[in-house]
């Protein structure tokens, strides 16, 4: 939903209870405005039912408590082309929260996109009939076509689609035996009655191959049978999709040229950060399509004596960071010089890594991204000078200086910091906020960075 669209949101008040209650409504902004869509999203057990009117304008919802000789008037009165959108949020209730926000339902709707079906207005009214009384029909819906089966393996590549499991099901473990070890399980079921079952969409979605996903005897035995309430279709419908994203991108990458990827992860304040996993990795290096050459190269890992004691670190500074960029060098000049760093900690000590990189290299930093807790690439394409820069007439003025770098936050201490030192100050902000995941040191001293000049600034 754009900010631009003006939204009318009726159901987070009591349902309409007449025909003539719901045309009044609309009427108060359909003056100028026309909708080009039409949309019921209805939960576990039709609870809750809730009409959206969309355009490119606008957004209206609505609930309606009408008998059903008007319910047909009424749904034909909005429904110009006699078709609804139905959406299903499979497993679960709307709440009093999920109906007080209009941006909070659309969500909520974008999630079903999986669990929809366009259908006339004589089949809602019958949807929500056979719902209501739960006269759902017994059996299986259609079975499997070749179809359906060949593009589920290939969506799949042979591995269990079920989140963070990605067993081989071309082999059984246990024996070593080879076979076809793999289950076809359905997200909403093929049968009305059965787990995550929905009257018209089992039938309609049982042979579609977005609603299947291929699993391991364990996890196909899971959602069916120990813990359906857990595993709502929605939910299985975004593993489903995660499944395919996270596979593309590992297997994009053969066609890549390898580099040598390095960590090097210091404690900031007695605070540790994990390595990337293969995951961050692939996706980070995709974006400079690149791939990993062998394993990654931890070379600091959050030693625990600069954990216990901090200021061990501030003593050494000098030493570790030579040591970290002349390993670096040195194994990354068969590659032209060209590798990954995953690089956290104090800022005084990545930049001063990056000055004893120097410019010459393509040594390119990957950032920590602080909402996602993942390490990755951000942006397609380079941002022209996404910081600002302050205060470089002041180097000239003062044999000291104090160098500011904001790159998620300019705060009072920093600020105060400076003040205290009473140096110049050269400030370096960053124009958006909270991209990276960076824990620095409030300001420090120009008497801090590395003998040489720095000619790259790093970040992570």
């Amino acid at each position: 939903m754009t900010d631009e669209k003006r939204n009318f949101h009726q159901a987070c008040f009591y349902p309409i209870e007449s025909v003539a209650k719901l045309k009044e409504f609309i009427s108060g902004f359909n003056t100028t405005l026309g909708w080009e869509h039409v949309g019921l999203l209805t939960d576990e057990q039709i609870k809750n039912q809730v009409y959206i009117l969309f355009s490119s304008e606008f957004q209206a919802s609505f609930r309606l408590n009408l008998p059903d000789h008007e319910m047909i008037e009424a749904l034909s009165f909005i429904a110009k082309q006699g078709e609804i959108e139905l959406r299903h949020l499979q497993g679960l209730h709307l709440t009093q929260n999920d109906l007080g926000s209009m941006n909070v339902l659309i969500d909520i709707w974008d999630s079903c996109r999986a669990q929809s079906l366009v259908i006339s207005i004589s089949e809602l009214v019958d949807y929500i009939a056979r719902s209501t009384k739960s006269r759902l029909n017994k059996g299986r819906g259609k079975e499997f076509t070749r179809p359906t089966i060949n593009q589920v393996l290939r969506d799949s590549h042979g591995y269990c689609m079920f989140e963070g499991c990605g067993e081989k099901l071309d082999i059984d473990y246990l024996t070593g035996s080879a076979g076809n070890f793999s289950y076809l399980a359905h997200n909403v079921a093929s049968s009305e009655s059965g787990p995550r079952g929905i009257v018209y969409l089992s039938d309609e979605l049982s042979d579609e191959p977005s609603n299947v996903l291929l699993m391991c005897d364990k996890h196909h035995r899971l959602i069916d049978r120990v813990a359906c309430s857990d595993y709502p279709a929605s939910r299985l419908s975004q593993m489903r999709a995660e499944f395919i994203i996270s596979a593309e991108k590992l297997l994009e990458g053969l066609s890549f040229q390898p580099i040598p990827v390095f960590s090097v992860l210091w404690p900031v304040g007695g605070h540790v950060v994990s390595p990337p996993e293969i995951r961050d990795i692939s996706g980070s290096l995709s974006r400079l399509k690149a791939r990993i050459r062998g394993t990654l190269n931890n070379l600091s890992g959050n030693e625990r004596r600069y954990i216990s004691r901090p200021e061990r670190f501030a003593t050494d500074i000098d030493e570790i960071v030579a040591d970290e960029a002349k390993d670096i060098i040195n194994q990354s000049k068969d590659y032209g010089y060209r590798a990954a760093l995953f690089a956290f900690g104090p800022m005084p000590a990545l930049v001063g890594l990056g000055a004893c990189l120097g410019n010459k290299s393509e040594i390119t930093p990957m950032l920590r991204y602080r909402d996602g807790n993942c390490w990755l690439w951000p942006q397609d394409s380079r941002v022209e000078k996404p910081y600002t820069l302050n205060g470089q007439t002041e180097i000239k003025q003062s044999a000291d200086i104090t160098l500011s770098i904001a790159l998620t936050g300019y705060p009072e201490s920093m600020r105060n910091a400076v003040k205290a030192l009473g140096y110049p100050e050269i400030s370096i902000v960053a124009k958006q906020m909270r991209v990276f995941n960076i824990l620095c040191q409030p300001s420090f001293h120009k008497s801090m960075w590395p003998s040489s000049r720095p000619s790259k600034w790093m970040v992570s």
